[in-house]
């Protein structure tokens, strides 16, 4: 009998898709988090079932086969996510690791129609998503999240299979042809935010993208813990200094008022999203961690809270601050 009930167990067909996965749930847990229910406006302890709906990734029908493939490519992701959060300042990966994780944060970003904008009006309507030939794009419906988290799924195949040592090229800036390199995150490097008070937010809303003036991309951000987030920056605008500060001036070039874009990398500023890494000789990669201001935090924070419904918090005080409204979302120019 024991074995007939293990089969059938094994048959089973998962019918409760989660669309922000148990291991991201468990790291707030583990740190007294709790879910603010916006509609009933109380917190309450977090339910197995929440941040997840029925045959999600099967567009309603019975079918477990891509919500399976998630479920192996998490699996890897969350050894790499438990040496971030156990790391304090920085963490050594292989090259193939850091793939893998830019290719998560892209699945973050993609795998529901919940992803936020940061700009929610402009009277101009120069700050809209979606339209940009290169960057994370922005989703809004549950088909193409699927149809994508699928294509996301067949390059997390792809990559694992390759060896450590298989070709990786960091030219970042331009088309990177190394066999490691997906073709999805062309252009994109890795930036791994860090807070020493348990103070990010998560809701349905998964991930927040920033673009800007003529739909240009610029990050992409996922919590993953309470302590740590991960961005996609595009690296043609950020990847130093002084190609944020070229970036901010072309911008306003184009318009012909040749004034620097205001608004340009408003969420995170002071060059934190450059790319902050080195590579060892034996090709492994050291990513520095940065810190976010108070006011960096709450501008993340506020748009997780504002979109979102059920809000996963650990720290009291930074869901408070969350619900201020956040009027840089809201453009008007002149």
């Amino acid at each position: 009998m024991d074995q007939e009930w293990g089969e059938l167990y094994m048959n089973k067909i998962k019918k409760n898709n989660h669309l922000l996965p148990r291991m991201v749930i468990k790291r707030w847990e583990e740190h007294d988090g709790k879910i603010y229910d916006k509609g009933e406006n109380i917190s309450r302890p977090i339910n197995k079932l929440d941040y997840s709906e029925k045959y999600y990734y099967s567009l309603g029908k019975e079918d477990d086969v891509l919500e399976n493939r998630i479920s192996k490519f998490e699996a890897y992701i969350g050894n790499l996510l438990k040496k971030i959060n156990f790391s304090d300042t920085q963490i050594e990966l292989t090259e193939k690791e850091m793939e893998i994780l830019k290719l998560y944060v892209l699945l973050q970003s993609c795998r529901t129609h919940n992803t936020s904008p940061v700009i929610l009006f402009d009277e101009s309507d120069l700050y809209k998503n979606n339209n940009y030939l290169f960057g994370v794009p922005l989703v809004e419906t549950q088909e193409s999240a699927v149809k994508i988290t699928a294509m996301i799924c067949d390059e997390f195949d792809r990559i694992i299979q390759l060896s450590e040592t298989a070709k990786y090229s960091y030219n970042y800036r331009f088309l990177a042809f190394g066999e490691i390199n997906s073709h999805m995150l062309m252009g994109l490097h890795l930036v791994i935010a860090k807070n020493n008070f348990n103070g990010f937010l998560i809701s349905e809303t998964t991930a927040v993208i920033e673009c800007t003036l003529d739909s240009d991309f610029l990050f992409s951000y996922t919590p993953v813990s309470p302590s740590i987030s991960l961005l996609l920056v595009k690296s043609k605008y950020f990847f130093t200094p002084s190609e944020i500060e070229y970036t901010k001036v072309r911008f306003g070039r184009k318009y012909g008022n040749g004034n620097p874009d205001p608004h340009i990398s408003e969420a995170i500023k002071d060059y934190k999203l450059c790319f902050n890494a080195n590579i060892t000789k034996e090709h492994k990669v050291i990513i520095k961690y940065i810190n976010l201001t108070e006011y960096e935090m709450w501008f993340l924070n506020s748009i997780i809270y504002e979109d979102g419904t059920k809000i996963l918090y650990s720290n009291q005080n930074e869901l408070d601050k969350a619900k201020i409204k956040n009027n840089s979302r809201y453009i008007v120019l002149g």
